[in-house]
């Protein structure tokens, strides 16, 4: 498979999946369309790994690692419970090209965190963006969505830059940390599924 195939199929597979997730919303509860999602993600990764015969590698975690990945957990479930409330919220129009935009917030971090500066083509990029917000502004107000008003806006915003300092934070883990890959994807997960149960749980019992 040729990389433009792979781009092409990745953005396809991504487009379906916000469909997926507009349409979840619509008629269920944001938390329990979160749980049920994860709790399926994970067990997918498990017995992914389990097949591979590459589940023991999990057990190589040190109580250090156990609680930066647990961090990592609170992060992306806070992401993802903002970004599932936008998108019941707002037109699928608007909450995606916004999320598409969380590279953007990356590159940024990038190089306020890590000092890594953009390429001429990346600056460019980084322009576009900039006058794309200006364009999505425009749309809203045509769709009669207050740009800077609505409460879906700034949780789509705020959701999204926390999943760009997840990428950073990522980027933390695999390469200062030295994580396993594997291990930390298979902890985030499981991590991530208690976190958003009890948080079901919770709302459901009190």
């Amino acid at each position: 498979m040729t990389a433009t195939v792979a781009i092409l199929l990745s953005a396809l597979l991504l487009a379906f999946y916000d469909l997926t997730k507009k349409h979840s919303v619509r008629e269920n509860a944001v938390i329990s369309v979160l749980v049920l999602a994860t709790l399926a993600g994970f067990l997918f990764y498990a017995v992914a790994l389990a097949c591979a015969g590459r589940l023991a590698c999990v057990e190589a975690v040190t109580a250090r690692q156990s609680l930066l990945i647990l961090a990592k957990s609170l992060l992306v479930g806070t992401s993802w419970t903002f970004v599932y409330y936008a998108m019941r919220a707002l037109p699928i129009s608007i909450v995606a090209p916004l999320r598409a935009s969380a590279p953007f917030w990356t590159l940024v971090g990038a190089v306020l965190l890590f000092g890594e500066m953009p390429t001429l083509p990346q600056g460019i990029g980084m322009a576009f963006v900039i006058l794309g917000y200006l364009a999505f502004s425009l749309a809203g107000q045509m769709e009669g969505v207050k740009f800077l008003r609505h409460p879906g806006i700034r949780l789509v915003f705020l959701g999204t830059l926390l999943g760009a300092a997840s990428s950073l934070y990522d980027k933390y883990l695999l390469q200062r940390e030295g994580m396993n890959r594997e291990m930390m994807q298979f902890w985030f997960s499981f991590d991530l599924t208690v976190l958003l149960g009890a948080y079901w749980l919770g709302r459901r019992l009190f």
